[in-house]
């Protein structure tokens, strides 16, 4: 049998499974994100073999879970937003990951932004209602088992020994997010009208912020707020300061009535309103927004 074998954080699991003194379940400070180790220290590993399918015998076999392809889909199915264990396929249909999740929605729209599209092409899920740590442990595991006792090996994302394991458990670290250092677009263009600019500017930018401040600098808790979640996925976007009368004269209000939104900041994504920082907020906690915004975006600089 092969030797280690290795579970990690699948994505963003906002829910706990179970309690932290029932499952030893502990919250990781990541680039400034919680993360849930659900009940098993980020390499924790175990040997294969009779002792880890003992708690099992119910546990749901992975041949009768339907694999569903997630590759090309905005939208996962609303029953994965809860605890549970999922398989990753590739586009051969060979395994390539399997996981435990406080929501298995979120980490694997965390995985479809990170990985190539062949890689993360298809995925089986079995979620439960509440949250069962013994019963979601034994089932991924079983799962694995499944797959050293089909191929030889585990998964290559749950093997410590390959170089590859790394980008399905850990988030990438590489610098700040693109475009931080931009200057915010400027809308107060003379002879214009300023709801004009507003839908010229939406139109033209795939992703748009108005806020008060900038990217470097928010000047309220609202905009600091929705700024920390873009640039935390990574997001190429345009800012534009509500606030500054000189370049951008009456913004604050326009685009208060060209959204019919009362408050700011707001984000527009390809020439649509999605919301102010509660709605970004809670967007970003099921992976919606992470959905609507992985089409690639074109990086543009300058209006």
């Amino acid at each position: 049998m092969p030797g280690d074998v290795a579970f990690g954080v699948g994505g963003q699991a906002r829910a706990h499974l179970g309690s932290n003194k029932s499952v030893g379940a502990r919250v990781c400070k990541s680039h400034g994100q919680g993360r849930l180790c659900a009940g098993l220290q980020p390499l924790r590993r175990f040997r294969p073999g009779p002792v880890i399918v003992c708690t099992a015998a119910n546990a749901i076999a992975l041949h009768e879970i339907h694999p569903v392809e997630i590759r090309e889909t905005k939208e996962l199915p609303q029953e994965w937003d809860a605890p549970g264990c999922y398989a990753v396929s590739d586009d051969t249909g060979a395994v390539q990951y399997v996981e435990m999740s406080g929501r298995v929605s979120a980490s694997l729209m965390w995985h479809l932004s990170s990985l190539p599209p062949q890689q993360c092409f298809a995925a089986r899920v079995k979620t439960w209602s509440q949250a069962d740590p013994e019963q979601i442990e034994a089932t991924a595991r079983a799962w694995i088992e499944a797959v050293i006792s089909e191929t030889g090996a585990p998964p290559p994302g749950n093997n410590p020994r390959l170089a590859e394991a790394r980008a399905w458990r850990e988030r990438p670290t590489t610098g700040p997010p693109p475009g931080y250092d931009r200057p915010n677009l400027v809308l107060g263009k003379e002879g214009c009208d300023i709801l004009d600019r507003i839908r010229e500017t939406v139109e033209q930018f795939p992703v748009v912020l108005f806020m008060k401040g900038s990217r470097q600098v928010p000047l309220c808790g609202f905009s600091a707020r929705t700024v920390e979640i873009l640039n935390g996925l990574k997001i190429d976007y345009q800012a534009v300061d509500v606030l500054d009368e000189t370049k951008n004269q009456g913004l604050r209000q326009a685009i208060k009535d060209f959204s019919q939104w009362p408050t700011i900041p707001q984000l527009f994504v390809h020439g649509e309103f999605v919301g102010g920082a509660d709605i970004v907020q809670e967007m970003s906690q099921t992976g919606e927004l992470q959905s609507l915004l992985q089409d690639p975006l074109p990086n543009s600089t300058s209006l």
